[in-house]
């Protein structure tokens, strides 16, 4: 069951057994999961909980500091390897508040990454960082957006989806070279249907990967 921040935990009850249930959470954001967790505490005592860590994954990770990955780049990791073609790397591109362009190598270990601003949230840095430019939503179309805008407002979300989709496409053609090899391509999170849209051919969108 997937649970965000903005839902009513009190229906959420209403799809629970009335027998405890174990729960295994990840989560990266720390208020929601405490919300969460107080929820459970007060409305299911006998439940129990388990907030996920990378130790607890069956993962290896090939990076530096493994308790500093977002444990949702990892998870979706381990979803990655029960879908990658065997013996083939996959690139994982999840598309958010940040998005994560992460590798899991032939033998589904986790490689490492990239990080960059989401498309939200780099709209929303130019609006607070500068003193003239307005608030803007650069997903607020269902249709391409413009390359060339002719208002400020077009000229942002040419800037923020074009410049997003340009370094994305740039990380897997890179990541591909240093692989060696054409991995796969998927890609999930909240914004990764308009992201995916435009990357091209050949990526797998799922939706809660």
């Amino acid at each position: 069951m997937r649970i965000d921040a903005a839902d009513d935990l009190n229906r959420t009850e209403l799809h629970l057994p009335e027998e405890p249930v174990l729960w295994s959470v990840v989560s990266v954001h720390r208020a929601s999961e405490a919300e969460l967790r107080a929820w459970l505490r007060r409305e299911r005592s006998r439940d129990e909980y388990r907030l996920l860590s990378y130790d607890l994954l069956p993962l290896e990770l090939a990076v530096r500091f493994p308790e500093g990955v977002g444990v949702d780049r990892l998870v979706s990791t381990v979803a990655v390897n029960h879908r990658r073609s065997p013996h083939e790397p996959a690139i994982i591109v999840d598309a958010g508040t940040a998005v994560t362009v992460d590798v899991v190598d032939r033998t589904g270990v986790f490689q490492g990454g990239a990080i960059l601003p989401g498309l939200r949230t780099a709209a929303r840095s130019l609006a607070v960082s500068t003193d003239a430019l307005p608030p803007t939503d650069p997903l607020d179309t269902d249709h391409q957006p413009v390359v060339i805008g002719k208002s400020t407002e077009e000229a942002i979300r040419s800037g923020v989806i074009w410049g997003v989709v340009g370094a994305v496409k740039e990380l897997v053609a890179r990541m591909r070279l240093e692989l060696g090899v054409q991995a796969q391509v998927f890609c999930t999170g909240g914004q990764g249907r308009f992201l995916s849209r435009w990357l091209g051919p050949g990526v797998q969108f799922i939706p809660h990967l």
